[in-house]
């Protein structure tokens, strides 16, 4: 059994060998976790309910609930810092030049990952036109050209160029929050239907064009899908299932069914409580029995490998020679 490794993480994930986290008593820490040295540690004005992002030496990261830095890890240098006016709720590093910093009723700003430079305002409008209230953050997934943002103004998805904003096309499917996954030109869309059902639609990313719906889908977005070779991984809460959607075949199967109640009374076992993380070929999750949970999805095989009763997974890591580390 592996000992999950307490770390205080309020939000963190490992990138290129680097576990970057926010803590629980304001700090912003980046740690090499192959050569177990801690890179950099900054203080920050309020909670940073964001998980800092990584591109190569530089850390993004929210360092008050108006404010947004970046630093160089390699001298603890500030490289540039940007007042928000709102709380950053997100950052998204699509290429080695624009970020996008999602700021709380304001909206999503093309920031130039360099200099801390606007480059462009996606604004967030409430109006006779868009009575949705402020939900952010937005989910984000992007390509070399475009990006994509899901619920953004009363719309399931929009499509936006990456080098200046301008939106090429926007779609309105079923009533619901929506979560979207690209693959090659295709986007996975799950949407909920406010829990009174669900469907997954697939996009053409060049135009927004359906090429197929799966109905009485009840997927369960908090449990973020994830993306494994051509398939995408998600659960069922209705079923209590984990399912997995193949681009090539346009079909769902059901990888691993666990309890199934019988009446609104019994409780099911073995219910997955957190989210889903995918690490090459192996899904890690916690279920509501405080097991860690890891399951093969080649061999379609899941075994317990850590206890863990004192909160869910913050992040998962595995070494050059295959052993797991799992931070919380």
């Amino acid at each position: 059994m592996i000992e999950p490794v307490s770390k205080n993480i309020l939000y963190g994930n490992v990138m290129d060998n680097k576990l970057a986290y926010s803590t629980w008593d304001k700090k912003v820490i980046v740690e090499d976790v192959e050569k177990k040295d801690t890179l950099f540690v900054q203080k920050t004005k309020d909670l940073c309910y964001i998980t800092p992002k990584i591109k190569v030496s530089y850390v993004f990261f929210k360092s008050a609930d108006d404010e947004f830095m970046c630093f160089n890890t390699k001298n603890n240098e500030l490289q540039w810092k940007i007042t928000t006016d709102n709380i950053p709720n997100d950052f998204v590093i699509l290429n080695n030049s624009i970020g996008l910093l999602n700021i709380k009723q304001k909206g999503i700003v093309g920031v130039n990952i360099e200099n801390g430079k606007k480059e462009y305002l996606l604004k967030y409008e409430y109006d006779k036109e868009c009575l949705s209230p402020d939900v952010s953050p937005y989910p984000i997934v992007y390509d070399e050209q475009s990006f994509y943002v899901s619920n953004w103004q009363c719309k399931t998805i929009r499509a936006f160029n990456i080098n200046n904003g301008q939106e090429l096309w926007n779609k309105n499917l079923s009533r619901g929050a929506s979560k979207s996954i690209l693959y090659k030109d295709k986007i996975f869309v799950g949407i909920d239907e406010y829990y009174k059902g669900g469907k997954i639609y697939i996009l053409d990313s060049n135009n927004g064009n359906v090429l197929s719906i799966q109905s009485d889908v009840h997927i369960l977005l908090r449990r973020t899908p994830v993306l494994w070779k051509d398939k995408v991984i998600f659960y069922d809460y209705y079923k209590n299932s984990l399912e997995e959607y193949d681009f090539e075949t346009n079909k769902i199967n059901t990888i691993k069914q666990y309890h199934k109640s019988h009446g609104k009374t019994e409780k099911r076992s073995n219910e997955i409580t957190g989210q889903l993380f995918l690490v090459n070929d192996f899904l890690y999750y916690q279920n509501n029995q405080f097991n860690i949970m890891k399951f093969d999805l080649n061999a379609k095989k899941e075994t317990i490998i850590a206890k863990s009763n004192k909160g869910g997974i913050s992040t998962v890591y595995i070494d050059e020679n295959g052993k797991e580390s799992i931070f919380y």
